[in-house]
Protein backbone atom coordinates (compact mmCIF):
# COMPACT_ATOMS: atom_id res chain seq x y z
CA UNK A 1 0.00 0.00 0.00
CA UNK A 2 2.77 2.49 0.98
CA UNK A 3 4.58 1.79 -2.37
CA UNK A 4 0.94 2.31 -4.47
CA UNK A 5 1.04 5.72 -2.89
CA UNK A 6 4.24 6.21 -3.09
CA UNK A 7 3.84 5.62 -7.03
CA UNK A 8 0.45 7.82 -7.05
CA UNK A 9 2.08 10.85 -5.70
CA UNK A 10 5.14 10.47 -8.15
CA UNK A 11 2.88 10.32 -11.49
CA UNK A 12 1.13 13.39 -9.71
CA UNK A 13 4.41 14.99 -9.16
CA UNK A 14 5.39 14.18 -13.05
CA UNK A 15 2.01 15.74 -14.19
CA UNK A 16 0.15 12.11 -15.16
CA UNK A 17 -3.41 12.01 -12.92
CA UNK A 18 -4.21 8.98 -14.74
CA UNK A 19 -1.30 7.32 -13.91
CA UNK A 20 -1.76 8.43 -10.37
CA UNK A 21 -5.66 6.74 -10.69
CA UNK A 22 -4.55 3.76 -11.77
CA UNK A 23 -1.73 3.33 -9.22
CA UNK A 24 -4.75 3.93 -6.51
CA UNK A 25 -6.69 1.21 -8.09
CA UNK A 26 -4.19 -1.20 -7.30
CA UNK A 27 -5.55 -1.61 -3.73
CA UNK A 28 -8.49 -2.00 -2.24
CA UNK A 29 -9.69 0.73 0.31
CA UNK A 30 -11.45 -1.27 2.55
CA UNK A 31 -8.41 -2.95 3.58
CA UNK A 32 -6.42 0.18 4.49
CA UNK A 33 -6.46 1.88 7.95
CA UNK A 34 -8.00 4.81 8.33
CA UNK A 35 -5.13 6.89 8.02
CA UNK A 36 -3.97 5.65 4.81
CA UNK A 37 -7.78 5.69 3.39
CA UNK A 38 -7.05 9.78 4.06
CA UNK A 39 -3.77 9.45 2.34
CA UNK A 40 -5.48 8.00 -0.47
CA UNK A 41 -8.52 10.28 -0.81
CA UNK A 42 -6.35 13.24 -1.11
CA UNK A 43 -4.29 11.82 -3.87
CA UNK A 44 -7.45 10.23 -5.76
CA UNK A 45 -8.73 13.78 -5.35
CA UNK A 46 -6.01 15.83 -6.24
CA UNK A 47 -5.80 13.42 -9.49
CA UNK A 48 -9.12 14.20 -10.33
CA UNK A 49 -8.78 17.77 -10.09
CA UNK A 50 -6.02 17.86 -12.82
CA UNK A 51 -7.93 15.58 -15.10
CA UNK A 52 -10.65 18.89 -14.45
CA UNK A 53 -13.44 16.26 -12.65
CA UNK A 54 -14.71 18.01 -10.28
CA UNK A 55 -17.01 16.24 -8.97
CA UNK A 56 -15.08 13.35 -8.71
CA UNK A 57 -12.35 15.40 -6.57
CA UNK A 58 -15.39 16.46 -4.35
CA UNK A 59 -16.51 12.85 -3.76
CA UNK A 60 -13.13 11.45 -3.22
CA UNK A 61 -11.93 13.95 -1.08
CA UNK A 62 -15.43 14.10 1.45
CA UNK A 63 -14.46 10.07 1.38
CA UNK A 64 -10.84 11.40 3.39
CA UNK A 65 -12.84 13.36 5.61
CA UNK A 66 -15.88 10.70 6.66
CA UNK A 67 -12.62 8.47 8.14
CA UNK A 68 -12.63 8.87 11.94
CA UNK A 69 -9.44 10.46 14.05
CA UNK A 70 -9.36 14.52 14.08
CA UNK A 71 -12.43 16.40 15.52
CA UNK A 72 -14.58 18.48 13.82
CA UNK A 73 -14.75 22.21 13.86
CA UNK A 74 -16.28 23.74 17.39
CA UNK A 75 -19.57 25.40 16.80
CA UNK A 76 -19.33 29.05 17.65
CA UNK A 77 -22.24 31.03 18.49
CA UNK A 78 -22.79 34.31 16.28
CA UNK A 79 -20.49 36.84 17.50
CA UNK A 80 -22.48 40.34 18.57
CA UNK A 81 -20.06 42.59 16.51
CA UNK A 82 -20.58 45.93 18.32
CA UNK A 83 -21.10 44.54 21.54
CA UNK A 84 -17.57 43.07 21.53
CA UNK A 85 -15.94 46.43 20.06
CA UNK A 86 -17.89 48.38 23.13
CA UNK A 87 -16.69 45.80 25.38
CA UNK A 88 -13.31 45.82 24.32
CA UNK A 89 -13.59 49.76 24.53
CA UNK A 90 -14.38 49.63 27.86
CA UNK A 91 -11.57 46.95 28.86
CA UNK A 92 -8.76 49.42 28.01
CA UNK A 93 -10.21 51.80 31.27
CA UNK A 94 -9.47 48.70 33.37
CA UNK A 95 -5.65 48.62 34.68
CA UNK A 96 -3.68 45.21 33.28
CA UNK A 97 -2.91 43.22 35.91
CA UNK A 98 0.17 43.17 37.56
CA UNK A 99 2.90 40.83 36.01
CA UNK A 100 0.45 38.92 33.74
CA UNK A 101 1.91 37.19 31.06
CA UNK A 102 -0.28 37.28 27.79
CA UNK A 103 1.30 36.20 23.98
CA UNK A 104 3.05 38.84 21.89
CA UNK A 105 0.43 37.87 19.11
CA UNK A 106 -2.17 35.16 18.53
CA UNK A 107 -2.32 33.44 15.15
CA UNK A 108 -5.98 33.66 13.73
CA UNK A 109 -7.20 32.31 10.42
CA UNK A 110 -10.05 30.12 9.09
CA UNK A 111 -9.25 26.64 8.18
CA UNK A 112 -7.94 25.96 4.46
CA UNK A 113 -6.64 29.73 4.72
CA UNK A 114 -2.92 28.87 4.94
CA UNK A 115 -2.63 29.37 8.42
CA UNK A 116 -0.41 26.24 9.18
CA UNK A 117 2.04 27.88 6.23
CA UNK A 118 2.36 30.79 8.23
CA UNK A 119 2.93 28.81 11.62
CA UNK A 120 5.71 27.07 9.34
CA UNK A 121 7.86 30.24 8.42
CA UNK A 122 7.25 31.76 12.45
CA UNK A 123 8.76 28.62 13.30
CA UNK A 124 12.19 29.71 11.87
CA UNK A 125 12.25 33.41 13.49
CA UNK A 126 14.84 33.05 16.36
CA UNK A 127 13.30 33.44 19.85
CA UNK A 128 9.38 33.02 18.52
CA UNK A 129 8.01 30.30 20.64
CA UNK A 130 4.71 28.83 18.53
CA UNK A 131 1.83 27.52 20.91
CA UNK A 132 -0.02 24.76 18.55
CA UNK A 133 -1.40 22.78 21.36
CA UNK A 134 -4.98 23.85 20.85
CA UNK A 135 -5.79 20.67 18.28
CA UNK A 136 -6.75 17.38 18.65
CA UNK A 137 -9.07 15.54 21.61
CA UNK A 138 -7.37 16.68 24.87
CA UNK A 139 -6.54 21.31 23.39
CA UNK A 140 -5.20 23.33 25.67
CA UNK A 141 -7.58 24.38 27.76
CA UNK A 142 -7.90 28.64 29.12
CA UNK A 143 -10.09 32.18 28.78
CA UNK A 144 -9.26 31.53 24.66
CA UNK A 145 -11.20 28.12 24.67
CA UNK A 146 -14.15 28.30 22.41
CA UNK A 147 -15.74 25.87 25.13
CA UNK A 148 -14.59 28.30 28.15
CA UNK A 149 -17.66 30.69 30.43
CA UNK A 150 -17.64 33.75 29.46
CA UNK A 151 -18.70 36.45 32.08
CA UNK A 152 -18.75 40.55 32.42
CA UNK A 153 -15.36 41.66 31.81
CA UNK A 154 -14.71 43.05 34.99
CA UNK A 155 -11.20 43.74 36.99
CA UNK A 156 -11.82 40.23 38.85
CA UNK A 157 -12.48 37.97 35.89
CA UNK A 158 -9.75 39.60 34.17
CA UNK A 159 -7.39 38.14 36.94
CA UNK A 160 -8.54 34.68 36.80
CA UNK A 161 -8.58 34.66 33.17
CA UNK A 162 -4.59 35.96 33.60
CA UNK A 163 -4.01 32.78 35.72
CA UNK A 164 -6.04 30.46 33.32
CA UNK A 165 -3.34 31.65 30.80
CA UNK A 166 -0.56 31.84 32.30
CA UNK A 167 -0.63 28.39 34.29
CA UNK A 168 -0.25 26.41 30.79
CA UNK A 169 2.87 28.36 30.17
CA UNK A 170 4.99 27.38 32.57
CA UNK A 171 3.60 23.59 32.50
CA UNK A 172 5.20 23.88 28.88
CA UNK A 173 8.24 25.56 30.20
CA UNK A 174 7.70 28.42 27.91
CA UNK A 175 11.25 31.19 28.71
CA UNK A 176 10.16 34.16 30.40
CA UNK A 177 12.24 35.79 27.18
CA UNK A 178 10.38 33.98 24.06
CA UNK A 179 8.28 35.88 22.11
CA UNK A 180 5.15 33.87 22.60
CA UNK A 181 3.13 33.65 19.24
CA UNK A 182 -0.25 31.54 20.71
CA UNK A 183 -1.81 29.19 17.51
CA UNK A 184 -5.89 29.74 18.27
CA UNK A 185 -7.26 27.64 15.35
CA UNK A 186 -10.94 28.72 16.68
CA UNK A 187 -11.31 31.86 18.23
CA UNK A 188 -14.47 33.03 20.28
CA UNK A 189 -14.51 36.88 20.18
CA UNK A 190 -15.78 37.07 23.22
CA UNK A 191 -12.38 36.29 24.67
CA UNK A 192 -11.14 39.60 23.17
CA UNK A 193 -12.48 41.74 25.66
CA UNK A 194 -11.08 39.77 28.36
CA UNK A 195 -8.11 39.22 27.28
CA UNK A 196 -7.73 43.07 26.69
CA UNK A 197 -8.65 43.95 30.55
CA UNK A 198 -5.99 41.44 31.43
CA UNK A 199 -3.07 41.93 29.52
CA UNK A 200 -3.94 45.53 29.01
CA UNK A 201 -3.16 44.99 25.03
CA UNK A 202 -3.82 42.16 22.52
CA UNK A 203 -2.22 41.53 18.90
CA UNK A 204 -2.98 39.15 16.18
CA UNK A 205 -1.68 37.78 13.08
CA UNK A 206 -4.64 36.81 10.72
CA UNK A 207 -4.21 34.94 7.62
CA UNK A 208 -6.71 35.10 4.63
CA UNK A 209 -7.29 33.72 1.89
CA UNK A 210 -10.58 33.93 -0.66
CA UNK A 211 -13.14 31.99 1.67
CA UNK A 212 -14.26 29.91 -1.35
CA UNK A 213 -10.77 28.67 -1.95
CA UNK A 214 -10.37 28.33 2.12
CA UNK A 215 -13.61 26.21 2.13
CA UNK A 216 -12.03 24.04 -0.88
CA UNK A 217 -8.42 23.74 0.53
CA UNK A 218 -9.82 22.75 3.31
CA UNK A 219 -11.99 19.93 1.46
CA UNK A 220 -8.90 19.16 -0.69
CA UNK A 221 -6.38 18.65 2.18
CA UNK A 222 -8.11 16.87 4.99
CA UNK A 223 -7.79 18.34 8.10
CA UNK A 224 -6.12 22.19 7.68
CA UNK A 225 -5.08 22.82 10.28
CA UNK A 226 -6.68 20.43 12.15
CA UNK A 227 -10.49 19.93 11.76
CA UNK A 228 -12.88 17.24 9.61
CA UNK A 229 -15.99 17.68 7.81
CA UNK A 230 -18.10 15.90 9.89
CA UNK A 231 -20.29 13.17 7.71
CA UNK A 232 -19.44 15.22 4.67
CA UNK A 233 -21.31 18.07 5.39
CA UNK A 234 -20.03 20.44 3.19
CA UNK A 235 -23.09 23.01 3.37
CA UNK A 236 -22.86 22.90 7.07
CA UNK A 237 -19.08 23.15 7.02
CA UNK A 238 -18.92 26.14 5.34
CA UNK A 239 -21.61 27.11 7.82
CA UNK A 240 -19.48 27.31 9.97
CA UNK A 241 -16.54 28.37 8.63
CA UNK A 242 -19.00 31.64 7.96
CA UNK A 243 -19.33 31.99 11.59
CA UNK A 244 -15.73 31.99 12.41
CA UNK A 245 -14.75 34.62 9.85
CA UNK A 246 -17.59 37.07 11.16
CA UNK A 247 -15.86 36.15 14.69
CA UNK A 248 -12.21 36.59 12.78
CA UNK A 249 -14.05 40.38 11.99
CA UNK A 250 -15.04 41.06 15.28
CA UNK A 251 -11.99 40.79 16.86
CA UNK A 252 -10.28 42.66 13.95
CA UNK A 253 -12.35 45.32 14.31
CA UNK A 254 -12.27 45.35 18.44
CA UNK A 255 -7.85 44.58 17.95
CA UNK A 256 -7.68 48.05 15.67
CA UNK A 257 -3.99 49.01 14.66
CA UNK A 258 -2.95 45.63 16.82
CA UNK A 259 -3.19 43.17 13.28
CA UNK A 260 -1.33 41.88 10.71
CA UNK A 261 -3.11 40.50 7.85
CA UNK A 262 -0.94 37.76 6.03
CA UNK A 263 -1.82 36.58 2.30
CA UNK A 264 -2.13 32.89 2.94
CA UNK A 265 -1.07 32.30 -0.79
CA UNK A 266 1.54 34.92 -0.18
CA UNK A 267 3.20 32.94 2.47
CA UNK A 268 3.32 29.93 -0.61
CA UNK A 269 4.50 31.99 -3.15
CA UNK A 270 6.83 34.32 -1.21
CA UNK A 271 8.00 32.95 2.00
CA UNK A 272 10.96 35.44 2.32
CA UNK A 273 9.14 38.44 1.95
CA UNK A 274 6.38 36.91 4.45
CA UNK A 275 8.82 35.78 6.99
CA UNK A 276 10.30 39.45 6.83
CA UNK A 277 6.99 41.08 7.60
CA UNK A 278 6.31 38.61 10.20
CA UNK A 279 9.33 38.90 12.09
CA UNK A 280 8.89 43.45 11.83
CA UNK A 281 5.53 42.98 13.19
CA UNK A 282 6.79 41.19 16.47
CA UNK A 283 9.79 43.09 16.42
CA UNK A 284 12.93 40.11 16.23
CA UNK A 285 15.54 39.46 13.10
CA UNK A 286 14.71 37.73 10.28
CA UNK A 287 17.85 35.08 10.65
CA UNK A 288 21.02 35.37 8.21
CA UNK A 289 20.61 32.05 7.03
CA UNK A 290 16.38 30.55 7.54
CA UNK A 291 17.39 27.43 5.03
CA UNK A 292 15.01 26.86 2.11
CA UNK A 293 11.62 28.70 3.07
CA UNK A 294 10.07 26.67 0.17
CA UNK A 295 7.04 24.33 0.98
CA UNK A 296 5.72 21.01 -0.21
CA UNK A 297 3.55 18.42 1.27
CA UNK A 298 4.21 14.18 1.15
CA UNK A 299 5.96 13.45 -2.47
CA UNK A 300 7.06 17.26 -2.90
CA UNK A 301 3.61 18.22 -4.10
CA UNK A 302 1.93 21.29 -3.30
CA UNK A 303 -0.04 21.46 0.09
CA UNK A 304 -2.72 24.63 -1.42
CA UNK A 305 -4.31 24.27 -4.71
CA UNK A 306 -3.45 27.51 -6.32
CA UNK A 307 -5.44 30.86 -5.66
CA UNK A 308 -8.49 31.11 -7.79
CA UNK A 309 -9.30 27.20 -8.12
CA UNK A 310 -12.82 27.77 -6.39
CA UNK A 311 -13.88 28.92 -10.00
CA UNK A 312 -13.45 25.73 -11.56
CA UNK A 313 -15.48 24.29 -8.48
CA UNK A 314 -18.31 27.06 -9.11
CA UNK A 315 -21.08 24.42 -10.19
CA UNK A 316 -19.51 21.23 -8.22
CA UNK A 317 -19.79 23.57 -5.01
CA UNK A 318 -22.93 25.97 -5.64
CA UNK A 319 -24.38 25.08 -2.59
CA UNK A 320 -21.67 25.16 -0.13
CA UNK A 321 -20.20 28.71 -1.45
CA UNK A 322 -24.05 29.72 -1.02
CA UNK A 323 -23.50 28.71 3.00
CA UNK A 324 -20.29 30.94 2.78
CA UNK A 325 -22.77 34.17 2.22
Amino acid sequence: VGAGLISARSALRRGEPAGAIEALAAFDPARLGPAQRRLRAVALGMARDALGETSLAVDAWLEGHREPGAPTLPALPPPRREAIIAEAAAARAIAPVAGARGPQALLLGAPGAGVESVARLLGRLPGVRLLADRFGHSPRQDGFSPDEARAVVDADFARLFARKYARPLERLGVPADATVVDWVPALDARAVPIALAAFGRLRAIVVARDPRDALLNWLAHGCAPGWRIADGDLEGAAARLANLLRHLDATVAALGDDVLWVSGDAAVADPAGTLATLAGFLGVEVPAAPGDLRESGLGGLPRALPAGRHAAYASTLEDAFAALG
